[in-house]
């Protein structure tokens, strides 16, 4: 480049990426022999201020490279105008300065060497030459380590070393200590995370100096102590967790209800207060909450009167909770809690309403479900007494009851609506009576069913309801049943002896579904049985003489099973059978002589067995279709 070409370039200069694309390096070491003052002064600014200028400006200097041929007659213009490019570059360009990086790479990689051995080897990147941080235009804005399996401590980090800090997430590592008292040089900061770590000690008051902060999270620690009173400073905070282990649980109460002014917390959407130690007084300014959709109680110790403002929870729930109108999920369950529930619960559109293993009393409120959005009532483990509300029938979007361990009663059949989408019902441990009706096959998603312990439960009718398993061993426990229908399932099991105690049942219809094994000689002590169905299942082997003892049976129906051998000769002491279908298996042998004494017997069907011999002279017989006895080639006339 001519030199005239050179003092146009530097009066005029092009952007800066012209510059950095230029390769002009031996500039500074070309002026080291020049006795020039313009070249001194140069040379002056370069050595005693190592790094002067903004980092543009410096990668500008750096890339800076011209030979300059001694005793050139442009040499004092050109040094001249690059002295004069210099100071423009150093006063047009107001950036941070590239020491402040230095300072801060060089605290990072300080704490660095201070971490535990295997540590250091998860930030390869952070050496002498590079750092692995977010920075904005030179400056350390962002340090983000969550989850890198560092262990140590934060006594060596020097927090003073990062005054623009706005984002620090050490979360999910192994670091240890207490948290330094300095952190409150981190003046900028808005986001701290150091949860799921093993911090220990207390949670030091100068986290209250970081007046910018909006999320803290110290959660999953061993933090102790009090919460510091001055925490309420922190009016930019949005998002705030705390340890479990805090042993100074009073404190812990207070902050949450008191020293955070819920009254003034209009738009607190959830309210979690859940797995604490609780109890006593709620602040009355909790029914302020209008804006409420989640509140979780659960697992306290809430006891002891309660502001009637609020929620007198010792007594009844005031009528103010009918004021929480965009509530949702209302968790209260596995705490002392007692009283009524207030019919203005009504008002609310619940999805989830959670009582369960309190000591509320009462009667249900009627319009526990008048808005339909119910799916989930898990209120067992109560003193709930008095009928279910009629209201439940027309909550068809029910998932999920939960009714046990009450002193509920009324007629089963009559209480509760159809449910498409039920999944779990469990009402035992109550005081129910009546049927339970065939409607209940009008919910095909039902998995879990428990009824028992309804000692005064007469009919049980789940018949086409798509149930599978095994009868639960609760049915033993229905006492008062006389009559159960199951047909029609996909129920399983090589044993029916829960059936067998139910000594007051009159009326069993086991068919169609997948029983196998033996038919249970238990169902001989079934002394009231007057209709007994066990077919179309998979029952095997022969018939249990027991069944001879069902003196008031009149009608047996043991069709489409897989039974075999003869059929026993005490089936004739049925002396109140009328009717008998035992067809389609693989009876052998001959029918026995004593059917010509059944005088009460009118219908009878053996067809599709292998019976042989002389077919018995009796009414049954003589009035009996062809159908009813072919398919036993061996069968002949008297």
């Amino acid at each position: 480049m001519a030199p005239t070409n050179l003092i146009l370039l530097l009066m005029h200069p092009p952007p800066l990426a012209t510059f950095f694309a230029t390769d002009l390096h031996p500039l500074l070491l070309a002026l080291l022999p020049l006795s020039s003052t313009t070249g001194l002064l140069l040379l002056l600014l370069w050595s005693t201020s190592p790094l002067p200028f903004s980092a543009p400006c410096a990668r500008f200097l750096n890339h800076f490279s011209i030979s300059i041929p001694t005793g050139s007659p442009y040499l004092n213009t050109i040094v001249s105008s690059l002295v004069f490019l210099i100071l423009f570059f150093v006063l047009s360009f107001s950036l941070p300065v590239f020491s402040d990086t230095n300072e801060e790479a060089h605290a990072l990689l300080k704490w660095k060497t201070r971490l535990q051995s295997h540590s250091r080897s998860l930030l390869p990147s952070w050496t002498d030459a590079t750092t692995n941080v977010s920075s904005n235009m030179s400056l350390v804005v962002n340090i983000n380590l969550t989850n890198t399996s560092l262990s140590g401590t934060l006594h060596d980090f020097s927090f003073s070393s990062f005054p623009h800090l706005a984002y620090l997430d050490l979360s999910f590592n192994e670091l240890f200590g207490t948290i330094p008292p300095q952190i409150d040089n981190l003046s900028k900061l808005q986001f701290l995370s150091l949860h799921n770590n093993d911090f220990s000690g207390k949670i030091p008051s100068e986290i209250c100096l970081l007046s910018h902060l909006k999320v803290l999270l110290l959660h999953s620690n061993n933090l102790n102590g009090s919460i510091p009173p001055s925490l309420s400073d922190l009016n930019n905070l949005v998002q705030f967790s705390i340890p479990p282990s805090f042993g100074n649980l009073s404190n812990l109460n207070q902050l949450y209800l008191y020293h955070n002014l819920l009254s003034g917390s209009r738009s607190l959407i959830i309210l979690d207060l859940k797995k604490n130690q609780f109890g006593g007084f709620f602040p009355p300014s909790i029914g302020n909450l209008t804006n409420l959709r989640e509140l979780h109680l659960r697992d306290n110790y809430l006891t002891g009167l309660i502001p009637t403002e609020t929620w007198n929870l010792k007594g009844s729930l005031p009528s103010s909770v009918g004021n929480l109108t965009n509530l949702r999920y209302l968790f209260l369950f596995e705490n002392n809690l007692s009283g009524s529930i207030p019919p203005s619960i009504g008002n609310l559109m619940l999805t989830v309403l959670a009582l369960e293993n309190n000591h509320f009393t009462d009667n249900f409120p009627h319009n526990i479900c008048r808005n339909g959005a119910l799916e989930r009532l898990i209120v067992g483990g109560n003193h709930f007494r008095g009928p279910i509300p009629k209201s439940l029938r027309n909550c068809p979007n029910l998932i999920r009851i939960s009714l046990q361990g009450n002193n509920l009663r009324g007629n089963v059949s009559e209480a509760f609506g159809i449910y498409p989408n039920l999944t779990f019902l469990d009402i035992s441990d109550n005081n129910f009576f009546a049927e339970i009706a065939s409607n209940w096959g009008k919910c095909p998603k039902l998995g879990t069913l428990n009824i028992g312990n309804l000692s005064t439960l007469n009919e049980f009718d789940l018949s086409l309801s798509h149930i599978v398993g095994k009868i639960p061993k609760e049915f033993g426990k229905l006492n008062s049943l006389t009559k159960l229908i199951l047909r029609g399932n996909q129920l399983i099991g090589q044993s029916l002896s829960e059936i067998g105690s139910l000594t007051e049942l009159e009326y069993l219809d086991l068919s169609t579904n997948r029983f196998s094994s033996l038919i249970p000689e238990s169902l001989g002590s079934l002394l009231k049985l007057h209709y007994l169905d066990l077919s179309n299942n998979q029952f095997i082997q022969e018939l249990p003489k027991e069944l001879g003892k069902l003196a008031q049976l009149s009608e047996l129906d043991l069709s489409h099973n897989f039974l075999g051998r003869e059929i026993p000769s005490q089936i004739c002491y049925m002396e109140s059978l009328e009717k008998l279908n035992v067809s389609h298996n693989s009876l052998s042998g001959a029918i026995p002589s004593c059917f010509e004494e059944m005088q009460g017997l009118l219908f009878i069907d053996l067809s599709y067995n292998d019976l042989q011999g002389l077919i018995p002279n009796s009414t049954a017989f003589r009035n009996a279709p062809l159908e009813s006895l072919k398919g036993n080639k061996g069968l002949c006339g008297s």
